[in-house]
């Protein structure tokens, strides 16, 4: 399409962008090129580091992403019915303990108002709950879903597990790892004699970052940042309990070919119930224990949430009674955020491709900075020898 300019437009265009003197030209090049210069400079300025490590800052300034739990009915409820819907909009509303959870209801009897959710069900199996992950996760499969009965609104609201994982993390655990029992018995041993053996040993090995450099807790937490530990539990999951059935199917959607492998599964839960990543069967080794473990009592070097890893679970606590560490959230202006380029290591080439890894930030070293400093330097010189030997020719 193209736009048709009047006389006077085009005068006013022709105008506004005329060449302009050669000494104005060579002053905009001037300009340009330094700023040019000067961003490069700043941009790669040394990082300053974090005080606070990940499972902290994760615990304290993360809200968990809402899941969205879709009730899909045909005209009207049931008493009965009516209040498991109400039951679930005052479990993701409450003033204290409330589940990360958006309820809506999808009247599928008319033209559905939601044809994306009723297609997923046959109407004769209405009412039914599909529960799904949080939008910006961007997975498209649904979490879980079953039908509206007392049993599915317990199952998806809490569980025993839950509420284990939820009490160690506001005790102070740094990382509680759910192993998703494979039903191999020997798999599964060794599995857990592994994860134990290693998070024992990363216990004593790992150091929490410095409270003193950077970005940290101020005067007034000393006690909060005296009081972090690294300590790390496991809880074991069977496939088969039925308790925990929306647990095992919301940890098995987070990546998408999870559910295919028959073999022992590994997820770190640290924060306010975020999953970092699954180790799946011969992945499950000390480097990647190690690795995942290492992120998680680190720095935090990128306070912005969607730009680390991990995904959130449904999960019914209040968080918000967890004491306050009293830190500093914003970063000054010179914190940037690097990418971390290693990959976790992985013993088989079956294994599931981890595609969520840590995202450290590492200061750039003192020389690289040096001489990015110097090249800058050096261009923005000749720049401004050339420009005033031509204008003295002029």
């Amino acid at each position: 399409m193209a736009d048709v300019l009047s006389d006077t437009s085009k005068d006013s265009y022709s105008q506004q962008f005329a060449p302009r003197p050669r000494l104005a030209r060579r002053y905009r090049s001037v300009v340009v090129l330094g700023c040019v210069g000067g961003c490069l400079l700043a941009a790669h300025r040394p990082a300053s580091a974090c005080s606070v490590p990940v499972f902290r800052y994760a615990l304290d300034r993360w809200p968990a992403d809402d899941f969205e739990l879709a009730v899909l009915h045909r005209g009207s409820f049931a008493p009965d019915e009516k209040a498991l819907v109400d039951r679930l909009r005052q479990s993701a509303t409450g003033p204290a303990a409330r589940a990360n959870l958006t309820v809506r209801t999808v009247d599928v009897a008319p033209p559905p108002s939601d044809r994306s959710a009723a297609d997923e069900v046959q109407p004769a199996e209405t009412p039914r709950l599909v529960l799904r992950y949080p939008e910006k996760s961007r997975i498209n499969t649904p979490a879980w879903s079953g039908p509206l009965i007392a049993a599915s609104v317990d199952a998806v609201l809490d569980s025993p597990t839950r509420r284990q994982i939820v009490k160690r993390l506001v005790d102070g655990e740094s990382a509680v790892w759910v192993l998703l029992e494979s039903g191999h018995a020997e798999k599964d041993e060794a599995a857990a004699e592994l994860l134990k053996t290693e998070l024992a040993r990363l216990q004593r090995t790992l150091e929490l970052p410095d409270p003193n450099q950077g970005i940290g807790y101020d005067a007034t937490s000393a006690d909060t940042a005296e009081s972090l530990r690294i300590a790390f539990s496991t809880i074991r999951l069977t496939r088969t309990d039925e308790a925990e059935r929306v647990l095992t199917s919301m940890l098995l959607g987070t990546e998408s070919d999870l559910h295919t492998y028959r073999e022992p599964i590994v997820f770190p839960v640290f924060g306010r119930g975020r999953v970092l990543y699954a180790l799946v069967g011969e992945g499950i080794t000390r480097e990647n224990i190690s690795q995942a473990a290492s992120y998680l009592v680190g720095a935090c070097s990128c306070l912005v949430k969607a730009e680390n890893p991990g995904l959130d679970l449904l999960i019914l606590a209040d968080w918000d009674a967890v004491p306050d560490g009293s830190f500093d959230p914003a970063p000054p202006a010179e914190v940037v955020s690097l990418p971390d380029l290693s990959a976790p290591i992985i013993g088989h080439t079956d294994t599931p491709r981890q595609d969520r890894l840590p995202s450290h930030g590492r200061p750039v070293g003192l020389l690289g900075n040096a001489a990015l400093a110097a090249v800058g330097m050096a261009l923005l010189s000749g720049v401004l020898f050339f420009w005033l030997r031509k204008r003295r020719v002029d």
